[in-house]
């Protein structure tokens, strides 16, 4: 079943990325996204963490993750492409 998901979303990233600047769309969204993800998790890893240079370690992290999204969101802006799925 996996190969058949895999499959279907190879044909769906085939059928609706016909240019580059979709391409490019596309991986800035993912790349966005997976930016959001860490932000919301690195907060309960920081508060699960036992040895405070662990702690001290996500939350260093989590201000790098922090300026990648801000990043991301100049460079959206920049080529007027929004940070949304469709």
């Amino acid at each position: 079943l996996t190969d058949v998901w895999r499959a279907a979303g190879e044909l769906f990233l085939a059928v609706t990325l016909t240019t580059l600047e979709d391409l490019f769309h596309h991986e800035l969204l993912d790349l966005y996204n997976a930016e959001q993800q860490m932000l919301r998790t690195l907060p309960r890893m920081t508060q699960a963490a036992a040895h405070s240079d662990l702690k001290a370690a996500f939350r260093a992290h989590l201000l790098e993750k922090q300026m990648h999204a801000l990043r991301l969101h100049k460079i959206a802006y920049k080529l007027d492409q929004p940070l949304e799925f469709h």
